[in-house]
């Protein structure tokens, strides 16, 4: 693997570790979760988490809480998702494009600007795109209506634009995070 290979590597690693941590806090500055779970969920092993912890606290985006360790979202890293989450074709102050597009597996390879690559799992991408489909469905016919709505940068909600890109879903004009089917 030559050099720029190992640091995209890294720089995924460390925003996967540091979305993970928002994820699981739901975006709460006072909520601490351990590194070991983290990195677990994040499907990292300990030296890779404490190792993309090492840079996300230098930078200011995560802080230790206490033994264990216990690590916490701050601001800035709050921020730092936030920002990736809402304006996916812009690069953040830490990570570029193509290592915040939200994919979740590494299957395939996507090849989405001049020497970057976007790793992706069509099987588990598609499963639960479908899954999203019958539980709208579902939800739709339980209210009588046929609107949803999601929150934004919501695990459903990243679904959900990447199903009308691909036409699976509407997006309603002037109401944001409201869907329907087509």
């Amino acid at each position: 693997m030559d050099t720029t290979q190992r640091v995209l590597e890294r720089q995924e690693k460390r925003y996967r570790l540091l979305r993970h941590l928002y994820d699981a806090t739901d975006g709460g500055l006072h909520a601490s979760i351990s590194l070991a779970d983290l990195a677990a969920e994040a499907g990292l092993s300990d030296s890779e988490g404490d190792a993309a912890l090492d840079y996300l606290a230098e930078e200011g985006l995560v802080e230790y809480e206490a033994f264990g360790p216990m690590i916490s979202i701050t601001h800035r890293g709050v921020i730092e998702v936030e920002q990736s989450i809402n304006q996916p074709e812009q690069s953040t102050e830490h990570f570029p494009t193509h290592i915040t597009q939200h994919f979740h597996a590494s299957v395939g390879a996507v090849q989405n600007a001049s020497q970057s690559t976007a790793h992706v799992s069509q099987n588990d991408l598609e499963k639960e795109m479908l899954q999203l489909t019958v539980a709208l469905s579902q939800a739709m016919e339980s209210k009588g209506g046929n609107v949803v709505e999601f929150e934004a940068g919501s695990h459903k909600h990243m679904l959900a634009e990447i199903m009308v890109e691909r036409g699976r879903l509407k997006r309603l004009e002037g109401m944001p995070g409201h869907y329907t089917l087509p």
